[in-house]
């Protein structure tokens, strides 16, 4: 029986960093299922894969509508020299609806959930009338809490509210203590969560750093963006915004895929963002 363990979290949590870290620490031959929101697996591209078989679950939430998918990868794997999946569910996810693949699909078993709780914005988001419920599953449904970016800002005392325990991710180099996380009883859950949508730009064109900051600033229903771009002199920059926060760092050359995550009911007019570019 090959374990099962879901790596949940918000959008913007750290999940792909942390699953780099595991990559890198452990000897344990894995599989990473990624799910990408959005159909750009912009998460998937930044998986260390010289450690790992990894496979894109993407345009969609894995726990609501591209469910075949992850059975279907799941199937793939099996009878492969895999000894433990990772599931890295998308920051809309419930992450006890993906785990049930560990308790359901034949040749699995179920290990736990650890969610990432990102320290700096984990007080705003359970303010957030749009995504408050859907937070507060997510850290209900976890197994064990896992506190990211910790380097930044001291984690907020309503964390022990949920009655998990917590791992300050800042104090860890090794990870086979994760893989071996065992299932809690499943909580009781709410059918239905808040919905998101994704918008993606693949167009060929170049955008400077300063119009893609002020485009953030401008439209404040974007909750995540992320992807590649280039600009004007060809340079190339790689882009990590959530909340307040906006990295737009040099990077190595790729094609443009940029995706913004953004609320179900709101729209972003991205002629806003290219109709200034080259």
């Amino acid at each position: 029986m090959i374990p099962v363990t879901v790596i949940g979290g918000y959008l913007g949590a750290g999940k792909t960093t942390l699953i780099n870290r595991i990559l890198s620490a452990t000897t344990t031959p894995l599989a990473v299922l990624v799910n990408d929101f959005g159909a750009l697996g912009i998460d998937a591209e930044l998986i260390d894969r010289a450690n790992a078989s990894v496979m894109e679950l993407t345009n969609g939430c894995v726990c609501c509508t591209i469910q075949d998918d992850l059975g279907g990868a799941l199937e793939s794997i099996r009878g492969s020299d895999v000894h433990h999946v990772i599931i890295e569910a998308s920051g809309v996810a419930l992450p006890k609806k993906v785990a049930q693949y560990g308790h359901t699909w034949p040749g699995y078993c179920p290990g736990g959930v650890a969610v990432l709780v990102d320290v700096v914005h984990i007080q705003r988001l359970r303010r957030d009338k749009f995504v408050k419920h859907l937070v507060d599953q997510q850290l209900q449904q976890a197994d064990l809490l896992l506190l990211s970016k910790t380097d930044l800002a001291d984690p907020p005392a309503e964390i022990t509210r949920y009655g998990k325990r917590t791992v300050d991710l800042q104090n860890v180099t090794e990870f086979d203590w994760l893989l071996q996380l065992k299932p809690s009883p499943n909580p009781e859950q709410i059918a239905d969560h808040v919905h998101f949508i994704a918008t993606e730009l693949t167009e060929k064109i170049s955008l400077e750093p300063v119009e893609v900051r002020r485009f953030l600033e401008q439209n404040p229903q974007i909750r995540r963006a992320k992807g590649w771009f280039r600009d004007g002199n060809g340079d190339q920059w790689h882009l990590q915004a959530v909340a307040d926060t906006c990295a737009i760092e040099p990077s190595v050359a790729r094609p443009t895929s940029l995706v913004f995550i953004h609320l179900a009911d709101t729209q972003i007019d991205l002629e806003c963002l290219v109709k200034g570019a080259h």
